[in-house]
């Protein structure tokens, strides 16, 4: 047998829980622990609902309560809603993790894989892979950019081997979250 990566033998044995597997970094993620890391013992995925399959089976009318000026006033301080519940996500964490070792993995714009599965692998045509296809096909003409500023593009499998080798940092290092989260205690 040959001999395994710190990181192959850091997951060797263990059960790893992934969030979102079943979307696009999530399906690859998912596909390189199992190619990568085989003596993992379990990978749980927690899968939501489709979209179109409401879990109620009745729904009622009625008045909301007037929660979306509120909302709509709190929103403001981020530039999308994107950013917005990834705040919440985040807050939540530092708030309830505990001792528990956590770290939070922001990729750039995530895109095609450079090489792994494949070279050029997507699975779906979202975001600037939508406005490039329309751009090339003559279906949009222009864009309303700012021709200073530069996109950030990294490729899905790049995305991947750095999740997973910062989970492994993680589970390495048990860093303190105000260490990671406060631009001031960095090195």
């Amino acid at each position: 047998m040959a001999s395994r990566t710190p990181i192959q033998t850091f997951y060797a044995g263990e059960a790893i829980f992934i969030t979102g597997g079943t979307g696009f970094v999530g399906k690859l993620l998912t596909e390189k622990l199992l190619r990568s890391c085989p003596d993992i013992s379990r990978i749980y995925l927690l899968i939501r609902l489709k979209k179109d399959k409401c879990p109620k089976s009745r729904l009622d009318e009625m008045f909301e309560k007037p929660i979306f000026y509120r909302l709509a006033r709190i929103m403001s301080q981020w530039p999308n809603t994107y950013t917005f519940t990834k705040a919440i996500a985040e807050g939540l964490l530092r708030d309830e993790m505990g001792d528990l070792p956590v770290g939070i993995f922001r990729p750039a714009i995530v895109l095609s894989s450079a090489n792994e599965p494949l070279v050029g692998w997507i699975d779906n045509m979202y975001g600037p892979l939508g406005i490039t296809v329309t751009s090339l096909l003559g279906i949009t003409r222009f864009h309303r950019c700012n021709p200073d500023m530069k996109a950030n593009i990294v490729p899905v499998d790049f995305t991947v081997n750095g999740l997973i080798a910062s989970a492994w940092d993680v589970g390495n290092n048990q860093f303190r979250y105000d260490q990671v989260f406060d631009p001031h205690l960095r090195s």
